[in-house]
């Protein structure tokens, strides 16, 4: 009689986020945790490191939680990772120092690193670079690299819509813009100059401003003129995307998120590696364009470019057609097969 394959069933999910790291890896690890749970029957729990604000979120999807505060975190990590026991360790940040490599693999049966940035993650028994990237990194013997956005995880909000069509219309008149799950007032400083310049050219402007940032909104008339809808901490962004037509995003996950929808983009960095994950992004994907650095660069650029785009029917309707190349909303699937692959 053929031996029953043993099966991932305990999950520990390491990951960080708040107002200076951001939000895109925690919501990665909530999806993927979703996904884990309602379709493999997994039992998830997470150890997750950042501001408060991110305690409400994780009460909302009743998942069991270890929180620390932001800071030097590894002496409290290594101390919760003592005392459970779980099938595979998943950690989902930005960076992993070889200090927090060396913590997780020699505290785990079996470790999957995220990695966006194609860092050298030597220790990870899975290492997932789920984004473009001018080169990935080094494949290390016995180890699994899962490189490319077919491994990219859409967040359910944005998967109920995936059966939808996309109407592409001959003017793009309506604007969604997202600056992500944070943002702090030195960009939004420079997001709201621009807001005011499309809304003077007529355009409709929705702008979805996360869960987390370090202004009022009640400093911002912007915000609160006619043609011009800010929303805050919206679930269902899914929606929003669906009906605007042509979305201005930072270049974090939502990116992928949008070209699953087929929605054309134009995309904006905040910093040094967003530039070059959009710039990527658009070279490889192509189902948008590249603005720029909202922080250094010339608005007036910006506009210019926007203003294009929207008159552009042929090049929107092909950066829509080419959305769902990109990612296939499979990338959950995939991830747990390489992880079934891999246990003992």
């Amino acid at each position: 009689m053929k031996e029953e394959r043993k099966r991932v069933k305990e999950i520990l999910f390491i990951t960080k986020g708040g107002l200076n790291y951001g939000w895109g890896h925690i919501f990665r690890s909530l999806s993927l945790s979703d996904y884990l749970t309602k379709e493999k029957g997994c039992s998830v729990r997470m150890v997750v490191s950042g501001d408060e604000s991110i305690k409400g979120l994780l009460d909302d999807r009743k998942i069991e939680y270890f929180f620390i505060e932001r800071g030097d975190t590894v002496d409290k990590e290594s101390s919760i990772l003592k005392r459970l026991s779980y099938d595979i360790l998943i950690a989902d940040m930005l960076f992993l120092s070889k200090e927090r490599q060396r913590l997780y693999a020699s505290n785990s049966p079996l470790t999957l690193f995220f990695n966006d940035l194609g860092h050298d993650y030597s220790l990870g028994d899975i290492v997932v670079c789920p984004q473009y990237l001018y080169r990935y990194p080094k494949r290390y013997p016995g180890k699994a690299l899962l490189n490319g956005p077919q491994y990219f995880i859409i967040n359910k909000c944005i998967m109920r819509y995936k059966r939808e069509k996309k109407k592409i219309k001959r003017v793009a008149k309506s604007l969604l813009i997202v600056a992500g799950g944070s943002i702090k007032k030195k960009v939004f400083d420079r997001l709201a100059l621009l807001i005011d310049m499309l809304k003077e050219k007529g355009f409709k402007i929705r702008i979805i401003l996360g869960y987390d940032h370090d202004f009022d909104i009640e400093d911002y008339p912007i915000l609160h003129d006619k043609g011009v809808i800010s929303l805050e901490g919206v679930k269902d962004i899914g929606r929003y995307i669906k009906s605007a037509d042509l979305i201005l995003s930072s270049c974090g996950h939502l990116k992928y998120e949008a070209a699953f929808l087929k929605a054309p983009l134009a995309l904006f960095s905040i910093n040094e590696h967003q530039r070059q994950l959009g710039w990527w992004f658009v070279k490889r994907g192509r189902t948008g364009v590249y603005l720029g650095d909202i922080k250094r660069d010339d608005l007036k650029a910006f506009l210019k470019k926007i203003i294009s785009l929207t008159q552009d029917y042929n090049k929107r309707k092909a950066f829509s057609a080419q959305g769902r190349m990109v990612v296939d909303g499979r990338g959950p699937e995939r991830i747990y097969d390489a992880m079934q692959r891999k246990i003992k």
